[in-house]
């Protein structure tokens, strides 16, 4: 995916310098109606996601995600990976990216190749090795099964 490929890299802060900038750019976005649309909320989303030095934007990532219609695979991968890079400047919450792997599937949301590297990189650093397991065997049989305790 073309999106994707233009947040992996340190240009996905380009909408925002920082987390004020983001919020003033969310408030337009809500003030216009279109902050639950993902042409415009996903950019929002990475940038205080994957911002390792924004005190407080995991949480305001989080609550962006929160609003959106429809979120799609790639909005989880960002939340996901925000929560075990340590993005937000907040540090790493593994087990948040877990119980949001969790959502995704319940949603009914198809992971795509992306998915599994955070989910497997949030048991590793939890120390979660039959929950790793019990994801893999998962992938490879039915997702509607996979629980995170």
């Amino acid at each position: 995916m073309a999106e994707q490929a233009a947040f992996r890299g340190r240009d996905h802060r380009a909408p925002c310098e920082s987390l004020d900038e983001a919020r003033k750019a969310h408030a337009r976005h809500v003030k216009l109606g279109v902050d639950r649309s993902l042409r415009h909320a996903r950019p929002l989303l990475a940038a205080c996601a994957l911002a390792a030095d924004w005190p407080g934007s995991m949480a305001y990532a989080a609550s962006i995600f929160a609003a959106l219609d429809d979120p799609e695979a790639f909005d989880y991968n960002t939340l996901m990976r925000g929560y075990v890079a340590g993005g937000g400047g907040g540090g790493r919450d593994p087990a948040a990216a877990l119980r949001l792997f969790v959502d995704m599937v319940d949603d009914g949301v198809e992971p795509d190749s992306y998915t599994f590297p955070f989910v497997f990189k949030a048991c590793a650093q939890l120390g979660a090795l039959q929950e790793g397991r019990q994801v893999t065997v998962s992938a490879h049989t039915d997702l509607s099964t996979v629980r995170v305790i």
